[in-house]
């Protein structure tokens, strides 16, 4: 695994640790956020132009086959608790360019927060493509293709305000253990109160820099 590689990765990226936290929505992330890394690189590889350099395909599939092989592993727990303790571990050492090292202690929690990064660029590059109405429409299409969705997503998208959690639609796609476990109906209307929340908070604090 080319570690050099992912370490010029996180630090040309957008990363910023205050999005990774600000989700109330991580309940399948302590299950199993790398189950379908596989299947986030072939939604990536269907949308024109998503893929605004090489390095950042070739990370998801050092990444994917990482996963792959922890994956095999019994007894392997990524607990959020683990990633987000991580993230505070080490991305003060990821801001510098100070001499980097997989620790040996925890390598399987190290590219778990490597993954979780990557999965918020991911989330972060489709809110910058909803706000593109032809992409938008595939972006649309393509989700509508599960059916457990489908319920869900127009919600979203006559809410202006809410279009930009679709992507919370797609993290909980991409992160859960169990392709054929369906959204439940009780679990999407909590996903829509917390993307509700969350705009009303974000509405506010506009209003606030705008005064």
């Amino acid at each position: 695994m080319d570690i050099n590689l992912i370490k010029n990765y996180i630090e040309k990226s957008d990363f910023d640790e205050n999005i990774i936290f600000n989700t109330d929505i991580n309940t399948n992330l302590e299950k199993s956020i790398f189950n379908n890394i596989n299947e986030a690189v072939e939604l990536i590889k269907k949308l024109d132009k998503f893929i605004d350099n090489e390095d950042f395909l070739n990370i998801l599939k050092e990444i994917s086959k990482k996963f792959l092989l922890i994956k095999n592993k019994k007894c392997i727990s990524f607990e959020t608790k683990n990633i987000e303790s991580c993230v505070l571990k080490y991305s003060n050492i990821l801001s510098f360019n100070a001499e980097y090292k997989i620790p040996e202690e925890n390598e399987e929690v190290l590219i778990a927060y490597l993954l979780y990064t990557i999965i918020k660029k991911i989330q972060r590059r489709f809110i910058s493509l909803s706000k593109n109405k032809e992409i938008r429409v595939d972006l649309i299409n393509y989700i509508d293709k599960s059916c457990d969705f489908f319920h869900i997503i127009y919600k979203f998208i006559r809410e202006k305000a809410m279009v930009k959690y679709v992507t919370e639609l797609i993290s909980e796609k991409l992160s859960s253990i169990d392709m054929d476990n369906n959204l439940s109906l009780e679990k999407a209307r909590k996903i829509i109160r917390a993307g509700q929340k969350k705009a009303k908070k974000n509405e506010y604090c506009s209003c606030l820099c705008c005064c």
